[in-house]
């Protein structure tokens, strides 16, 4: 899959990656890499941005929500704020948004996560990210 991206309004950047198969166990998926959110602490006291997460449903006990960094695009990838939003529960998925400082988290690339509690191959979830430019 690969992030589309859309200019609603001025400086606003909607991006959304659409359809990726959630996992078939209990371990970690991740959304393509993100490479066009750039901290800069000189031009903002504080740079929020917008991570949504959407799934089509939950089979099993939950699903948890995180932001990953890493310093090359294929590189290992660091935890950087767990629970963007609540966990979600079994039943049908809601799309839920949380706001990151990304200045707080200085890297050239993120993922967006999604951490099962079991398997969820027959769901699936789209990722959005919102952010000033």
């Amino acid at each position: 899959m690969a992030w589309t991206h859309a200019k609603p309004r001025g400086d606003m950047l909607v991006a959304s990656e659409t359809a990726i198969t959630l996992p078939g166990s209990a371990i970690a998926g991740y959304s393509s890499v993100i490479s066009w959110l750039t901290p800069n602490p000189k031009e903002f006291l504080n740079q929020y941005v917008m991570f949504g997460f959407h799934p089509s449903a939950i089979s099993e006990a939950d699903i948890d929500f995180a932001l990953y960094g890493a310093m090359t695009a294929t590189g290992t990838k660091v935890l950087l704020k767990d629970t963007v939003v609540a966990d979600q529960t079994t039943g049908a998925g809601a799309l839920v948004f949380g706001a990151v400082d990304i200045n707080a988290y200085p890297f050239p690339y993120y993922f967006m996560t999604f951490t099962t509690a079991g398997d969820e191959s027959a769901n699936t979830i789209s990722c959005y990210v919102v952010s000033g430019k």
